[in-house]
């Protein structure tokens, strides 16, 4: 009797496990043939939030000057600044990573962005160059070395107002932190850059 029982539980058992398998199984070839059905354009979100947070992760983790400024230049590679023009940390950003910067702006911008980043890819630039760069990659703010168009009183005015990150423009993280926002993004040769929360 005892093994009768016995061999009752590892019949149902085996049959729960195959029951099982067989529901896994049938799910997997279930979702198989959905992938096919599904859309490029779920796909190319989906893909466009990883690229997103791609670039946040490299924002937030690069090292900054609190009077610096962050730059991304033609040859794909994010820079940061010291206030006197030192690099003091960057990061390699690929063409899908560049694209996902350049529709951050207005129309007019990211066309102009994405004709100079046509085709590049900052992992390609040597460490010499990344660290000295020539002038050419340098921040047009860092070059003028003026900060005047963006006056104190301005400031503080614009604080009574509550504004997103990127709808103020900046030539330093200063400006920025003044503004409760994080840091000065500069691309190309546009003369300010965008403040960011990260």
């Amino acid at each position: 009797m005892h093994s009768i029982v016995k061999t009752d539980k590892c019949t149902y058992f085996s049959f729960i496990m195959r029951l099982v398998l067989s529901t896994i199984f049938n799910l997997l070839i279930i979702a198989i043939c959905l992938v096919p059905a599904t859309s490029n354009t779920t796909l190319s979100s989906e893909l466009n939030r990883i690229i997103k947070r791609d670039v946040y992760d490299m924002l937030s983790s690069v090292e900054t000057d609190t009077n610096g400024i962050l730059h991304l230049a033609d040859d794909g590679i994010l820079r940061s600044f010291d206030d006197t023009g030192n690099v003091l940390d960057y990061r390699r950003l690929n063409n899908s990573h560049l694209r996902a910067i350049a529709s951050l702006y207005s129309k007019d911008i990211n066309n102009h962005l994405l004709n100079i980043w046509n085709n590049i890819d900052g992992f390609e630039v040597k460490e010499k160059v990344i660290w000295h760069p020539s002038t050419d990659l340098y921040p047009l703010p860092l070059l003028q070395k003026s900060q005047s168009i963006f006056s104190p009183i301005r400031h503080h005015l614009l604080l009574q107002r509550i504004i997103p990150c990127a709808d103020i423009r900046c030539t330093g993280h200063a400006t920025c932190r003044d503004m409760g926002c994080e840091r000065c993004i500069v691309a190309d040769k546009i003369a300010s850059g965008r403040c960011s929360f990260y």
